[in-house]
């Protein structure tokens, strides 16, 4: 597992957030992490 690409992953997903105040939810599921990245297999963002 690549500790630094899910840390970016995650840094990522926390900033798209920040930058969006409209957004209310945020699911993400699942989250796929290998030796390489980090990447979301589905997402639902609630605005």
């Amino acid at each position: 597992v690549n500790f630094n690409a899910l840390y970016g992953f995650l840094v990522k997903v926390s900033k798209l957030v920040w930058k969006n105040p409209n957004i209310q939810e945020l699911d993400i599921n699942p989250v796929f992490v290998d030796d390489k990245r980090a990447a979301a297999g589905d997402v639902r963002i609630l605005v």
